[in-house]
């Protein structure tokens, strides 16, 4: 995550991900996570994501 967010001019995520072996959509997935769970992007952050599934998954049953 720390060398796609400080990648330099020119270097794509694409490019990044390649480096470590993973699909560019992954680590674009990871950023946009990651943005969230900082308070850079809006939504719920990942604590709250879990209380949700369960507390849906609760109502299922």
């Amino acid at each position: 995550m720390r060398v796609a967010r400080n990648r330099g001019p020119g270097v794509t995520v694409e490019q990044v991900a390649a480096d470590f072996t993973m699909h560019a959509v992954t680590l674009w997935k990871w950023m946009r996570r990651a943005d969230i769970d900082d308070g850079v992007k809006p939504g719920p952050a990942t604590p709250e994501n879990a209380e949700l599934r369960v507390t849906v998954a609760d109502r299922s049953t």
